[in-house]
């Protein structure tokens, strides 16, 4: 019996380390990818929210076409409405102007297909009717999903303080 000890042992604590070597290599494997996935969020959140706060009435047409590539769904729809031609012609009328930094963002959430990024920004807005830029801290959700051609914005919510309109006006 101390001789067939001597042989198993060996092999059942090869195979116990083995087996856990493969669990290991699985789930970082796996922290791996959700690491890479909350990236691709974060970058494509970022460039929304920079798209969607950085726009000229010298370039509106082109900034307009710069954002329908970041969003999809109900969300397409109501930038087709903000953005729509009554109001690039306003905008080009009061020559406005939106320039934002982006502070930070941080993904929320990423569960499948559908994640959620909070970004936070300083925008300044300019215009005819204005006697010097205003400028504002602006925090926005964004809810994000997967598509063919990568994340798009399907829902973003700018979230303002008490007392303070929102810039521009777009949200939902």
């Amino acid at each position: 019996m101390n001789a067939r000890l001597r042989v198993i042992l060996p092999w059942t604590l090869f195979a116990l380390a083995l087996i856990a070597a493969i669990v290991f290599a699985v789930l970082w494997l796996q922290s791996v990818n959700e690491a890479n996935e909350a990236q691709e969020v974060e970058d494509t959140a970022s460039e929304v929210a920079l798209a969607l706060t950085n726009f000229s009435a010298e370039t509106i047409d082109q900034d307009v076409a710069e954002i329908n590539q970041y969003v999809v769904g109900e969300f397409a729809e109501e930038v087709g409405v903000f953005f729509g031609d009554e109001a690039d012609d306003a905008i080009e009328e009061a020559e406005g102007e939106s320039q934002a930094e982006l502070d930070s963002i941080f993904v929320e959430e990423v569960e499948g297909d559908n994640a959620s990024a909070f970004a936070v920004l300083t925008q300044s807005v300019t215009n005819t009717g204005l006697a010097e830029a205003r400028t504002d801290t602006i925090r926005m959700e964004l809810g994000m999903v997967r598509t063919p051609n990568g994340w798009k914005a399907n829902k973003v919510d700018i979230l303002q303080s008490p007392g303070v309109t929102a810039p521009g006006g777009l949200g939902s």
